[in-house]
């Protein structure tokens, strides 16, 4: 802990910051990353669940799923690509 502290005095401000920034863009990608693994999960355990239940509406619901996981897919882009250029 002391060893942290000497390294973080002797750092200056924009030092800090840039580490901050960076860090916290990592977790960002990392939970965006995430969120689109849950959203494929999603789209098969729908996909599962149609062949189970037979039901009228189980189209719809895959459209869903699937349009969910475009729009996941497209927010996904778009924030990675924001925060890594």
């Amino acid at each position: 802990m002391i060893w942290l502290q000497k390294q973080v005095e002797g750092m200056s401000n924009m030092e800090f910051s840039n580490i901050v920034v960076i860090f916290l863009n990592t977790i960002v990608v990392i939970i965006v990353l995430m969120y689109l693994l849950f959203a494929v999960i999603l789209v098969r355990q729908v996909s599962l669940m149609g062949q189970v239940i037979i039901t009228g509406v189980d189209k719809y619901v895959k459209a869903m799923a699937l349009i969910h996981l475009a729009f996941a897919f497209i927010v996904a882009l778009f924030l990675i690509n924001t925060l890594l250029l």
